[in-house]
């Protein structure tokens, strides 16, 4: 009887190991999903649960106490091609934690009013075309946006209709664009669609490298419009305390050592700014007045010398 037992106890303990899954789904507006089930251990109750941006921390939550759990990343984070990594922390010893990464693609359909077309071309262009409006709606007027932000309006044909391509570079991977037909179904009432831009740019290389290295969405676009070259978004993302100084980072270009040696040596977020922010700051000399000065007012006296 004794080995029967032995028996089911391997069996349950095998049938475990494969009941853990964690599925990942990508969204629209650059979210990614993921779901975990399977993760209860009555040892330990829930456990904390880690993720990754393309291999970088962003959060951690815990599970619930059936041992599922579910997070979706902020809107507008991820880019076709982007990874997320979750770890669910110790699960399978002490030192060792069950791991998974899943990637993030998203093609959307039609558009979401059949009367708006969308196709995105090379060069950073989009076109729209507006067919079927009705010859009520003759010479009405038409908004253009890129992720919320208007650049161009034009008036519609007499019968209803309009075609429209945007200038070269407008778009990059991930931006969105959104086609407004005003006062289309009454005072204040839009007929409204976007769609997101999966065309190619000539500046894709940077604009790639600034997306994987800012820590939040508007840093991302900070440093796309800048142009900011890899090796210095690079920096600026991992080499900073705070979002903010790292948007401070982006706008000066600060060399890489510098800014490496600007969060080495500074004793405070606000002297890691300052010291960003001057210009002719080297490393030497940025290492010298961390480590000879006494507080934090003489070290800041010493990098504005």
């Amino acid at each position: 009887m004794r080995p029967m037992v032995f028996l089911f106890a391997f069996i349950l303990s095998i049938a475990s190991s494969f009941a853990q899954n964690i599925r990942f789904e990508s969204l629209s507006e650059g979210r990614i999903k993921a779901t975990g089930t399977g993760f209860y251990d009555s040892a330990t109750g829930n456990r904390q649960v880690n993720f990754y941006h393309n291999g970088k921390f962003i959060t951690q939550i815990n599970m619930d106490y059936n041992g599922s759990f579910t997070y979706t990343s902020r809107s507008y984070s991820f880019q076709n091609n982007d990874t997320l990594t979750v770890k669910v922390l110790q699960y399978i010893s002490h030192n060792t934690h069950y791991e998974r990464t899943g990637s993030y693609y998203y093609r959307p359909g039609p558009s979401t009013d059949e009367r708006l077309t969308f196709t995105s071309l090379p060069n950073g262009q989009m076109r729209v075309v507006g067919r079927n409006l009705g010859d009520r709606y003759a010479d009405g007027q038409v908004n253009f946006y890129r992720n919320d932000r208007y650049f161009a309006q034009i008036r519609m044909n007499a019968n209803g209709s309009f075609s429209y391509t945007s200038p070269m570079n407008t778009f990059y991977r991930g931006d969105r664009f959104t086609v407004k037909v005003l006062q289309y179904w009454g005072s204040g009432r839009h007929l409204e669609s976007s769609q997101t831009y999966f065309g190619e740019t000539p500046d894709d290389d940077y604009v790639v490298a600034c997306t994987r290295n800012a820590t939040n969405y508007a840093n991302q676009r900070l440093c796309i419009e800048l142009r900011v070259p890899s090796h210095i978004s690079y920096a600026c993302g991992n080499d900073t305390r705070t979002s903010e100084n790292e948007a401070i980072c982006l706008r000066y270009r600060s060399a890489p050592e510098k800014t490496t040696a600007c969060h080495e040596y500074m004793r405070t977020i606000y002297n890691e700014a300052s010291c960003l922010k001057i210009q002719g700051l080297t490393p030497s000399r940025i290492r010298h007045c961390g480590i000879s000065s006494r507080d934090e007012q003489e070290e800041l006296r010493c990098i504005r010398i």
